[in-house]
């Protein structure tokens, strides 16, 4: 499909006005500005993630999983989309489809925290609480901050008996996050619109996504959902996760 300049610049107006509506937790607003991106430029891979993860946070996981499975045929190397639909096999309970794709997304960004976590979350559900632990301590060790990551390890922790220690990690993750995300909650990555306007999208006549050049290793990454954090960089991402006594694995979106 060819891309025309004006088709172009419309839909990154529209990506553009999704993100403020993330950034203000208007999903539903975002879900039709991203939708309509999409319909200007069908192959772009980060408006389609960034939609995943709307639509996950809407709870429209058939859309969402029918979404990803079209986007992964496009560029099966993102690390936000298979984090994603782990997150889906988990709300279908299939843990180990669950614990596969958070390994694909570390496989190809290993330094990605969140998948670390939402990784421990699928383990925990394997019953395999040691393991758990194991990566719930390795996504601290990548994000210190990060309270979703503390409360996963106090899951592990409790899991495994330890009680002591699993409130000690539990009280670090109310520090960090007093106002702790409900579960089902998704990160987002917004986008700074300054630098959206300067650098997000691609030339015209760069390469569709259906041959996408990859993105610089860390040019997306998921933040926690404060705003403050959210509104920090070019094109984004998301991620969810959830049960009665954890954070919910996040939704991976991006904006590159």
């Amino acid at each position: 499909m060819d891309i025309t300049d004006r088709d172009f610049e419309k839909a990154k107006e529209h990506f553009v006005l999704a993100l403020d509506h993330v950034s203000r937790e208007c999903w539903a607003d975002a879900e039709k500005e991203l939708k309509t991106s999409l319909e200007l430029m069908p192959n772009r891979v980060s408006t389609r993630t960034n939609l995943c993860a709307t639509l996950v946070k809407l709870k429209k996981f058939r859309e969402a999983r029918e979404l990803i499975e079209e986007t992964l045929a496009i560029d099966p190397e993102n690390p936000e989309l298979n984090l994603n639909q782990g997150l889906l096999f988990s709300e279908d309970g299939r843990h180990e489809e669950a614990l596969t794709s958070c390994d694909r997304a570390i496989a190809l960004k290993p330094d990605y925290a969140e998948a670390w976590s939402n990784r421990g979350n699928a383990l925990n559900d394997l019953r395999r609480h040691e393991d758990a632990l194991a990566s719930c301590e390795r996504a601290i060790e990548l994000k210190p901050n990060t309270a979703e990551a503390w409360l996963n390890r106090g899951n592990a922790l409790h899991s495994l008996r330890r009680h002591e220690d699993a409130l000690a990690s539990c009280e670090r993750a109310i520090e960090l996050n007093p106002t702790r995300p409900k579960p089902g909650s998704i990160e987002v990555l917004h986008s700074n619109t300054s630098n959206a306007m300067r650098r997000p999208w691609p030339a015209v006549s760069e390469p569709s996504s259906s041959n996408p050049t990859r993105r610089k290793p860390g040019a997306i990454e998921v933040l926690d959902s404060t705003t403050s954090n959210a509104i920090k960089r070019p094109w984004t991402a998301m991620n969810d996760p959830s049960s009665s006594n954890r954070t919910r694995p996040k939704p991976g979106v991006i904006v590159v």
